[in-house]
């Protein structure tokens, strides 16, 4: 049990920064603003629930960022005792989506319920980030797959 609560938390450092990695490259390629740390940090830094003077690059969206891809990482370990499908590249690419497509949700939830969201090309954002989290899915898949 040890060496698989060991496993979730690495893999997840490992695709979370992938992913993360990823959005900077398409934030490059495209000169658009994206970064889900960023984002958070300017969510909290803007919100009544807060008094915090929050920087873009605050600790807090980084844990935050980090500690969704740890649950994520945990969905699909769990996923795989349930169904006992070993974890392919396909399928890990298939969870990535679902996953970016929860974050899409989740996303436009954040923004359309905050009293002043962060102004950003929200489709840009949005398709970006489906595309992270199948990277995320991708990484996860190659982790695993690699300890057979």
């Amino acid at each position: 049990m040890f060496a698989v609560v060991v496993h979730i938390i690495l893999s997840s450092l490992v695709a979370t920064s992938a992913m993360t990695l990823f959005t900077y490259i398409v934030a490059a390629l495209t000169q658009k603003e994206l970064g889900e740390p960023k984002f958070l940090n300017r969510l909290i830094r803007s919100s009544r629930q807060f008094d915090t003077n929050t920087t873009d690059n605050h600790i807090a969206g980084w844990a935050i960022h980090y500690a969704i891809g740890l649950i994520f990482v945990a969905l699909i370990v769990v996923f795989q005792s349930i169904t006992g499908y070993h974890l392919s590249i396909w399928l890990g690419m298939a969870l990535g989506a679902i996953f970016g497509l929860m974050g899409v949700i989740g996303w436009i939830v954040m923004f359309s319920t905050h009293h002043d969201p962060p102004k950003i090309e929200f489709t840009v954002f949005l398709i970006q980030l489906v595309a992270a989290h199948i990277v995320f899915g991708l990484t996860v898949s190659i982790y695993f797959t690699s300890l057979i």
